[in-house]
């Protein structure tokens, strides 16, 4: 794989801003430095982008951190 094709599927966690390489293809990706677990797309270029948390994720995280039901 080139250097160009790597670099379309690196994207910047939007928790942490740590640059990340996205596998080709996958619909979901969990940050290996801070844990997030991210919704991808795939523009037909092959460009990675972050769409959102997966947000049954982020809920049971944000529960975790304060510690309380809602």
């Amino acid at each position: 794989m080139g250097t160009a094709e790597k670099r379309l599927r690196q994207v910047r966690c939007l928790n942490c801003f740590k640059r990340i390489e996205i596998p080709a293809g996958v619909e979901r990706y969990r940050c290996p430095h801070c844990g997030y677990l991210w919704r991808i797309s795939w523009h037909p270029s092959g460009m990675a982008k972050i769409r959102g948390p997966v947000w049954e994720d982020f809920k049971r995280r944000v529960k975790e951190e304060v510690g309380g039901e809602s």
